[in-house]
């Protein structure tokens, strides 16, 4: 792990919570079961000459949060509110995300945007900024290491645009180098909660009551 990159320091013989969360990062990264367990398949990999590196993104040091170019490779240009669709995660964006894992998240009250790559695809998404000028205009947008729901807009590469809501506060898995992010952020998408959810999973409700929340602002913007 530490040789592939998911793990840094020197190998203590623990298997210990940076551990564990290095082997899921490594079972993410090389379409394994992710249980932070590591068994025959994942050391089977792991030895192998086809055990898939940690990505790593060299970049210079950040004077400003100035926007970057978008993941597209083309002039970005800023989606009207007409433009959002409100679709089920689960019935419609999950399986495009999955084929189109590189997202722009367009914050609709600043007009500041940044790249993210999307990695795993379960209730909700999780997803990191790409490079450190994606990290820093995060936040700029929402501040540093904030778990507040947010509302954005997520544009794929396709050109669709989608409601969303998001956070700044990275967590567990970090599979992007050099992004300036420890961890994670989680993008949550509309879908319709359980009972049993709405009892069990309150920050999961408080983003899916934000979603709604921003849908009425972006209603709001087309009239």
């Amino acid at each position: 792990l530490i040789a592939l990159g998911y793990l840094s320091g020197k190998a203590d013989g623990n298997y210990g919570g940076k551990t564990a969360a290095a082997v899921k990062a490594f079972q993410k990264a090389n379409n394994l079961t992710v249980d932070g367990v590591a068994g025959s398949a994942t050391l089977d990999r792991l030895e192998s000459a086809a055990a898939k590196k940690k990505i790593s993104v060299q970049t210079a040091a950040v004077p400003d949060a100035t926007p970057v170019p978008a993941v597209t490779g083309t002039a970005f240009k800023s989606p009207t509110a007409a433009e959002v669709r409100f679709a089920d995660w689960y019935n419609e964006i999950r399986t495009q995300a999955k084929l189109m894992p590189d997202a722009i998240i367009y914050d609709y009250k600043t007009g500041l945007h940044y790249n993210v790559h999307m990695f795993s695809f379960g209730k909700h998404c999780d997803a990191e900024p790409i490079t450190a000028s994606d990290t820093a205009i995060m936040y700029q947008i929402m501040g540093m290491e904030n778990w507040d729901p947010h509302a954005v807009w997520v544009i794929l590469s396709d050109g669709k645009v989608y409601m969303a809501s998001t956070h700044s506060h990275g967590h567990q898995v970090d599979i992007i180098a050099g992004n300036n992010l420890e961890g994670h952020i989680c993008i949550h998408f509309p879908r319709t909660l359980s009972d049993e959810e709405k009892e069990t999973m309150p920050y999961a409700l408080s983003h899916q009551q934000e979603i709604l929340r921003g849908w009425e602002e972006t209603q709001a913007m087309i009239k």
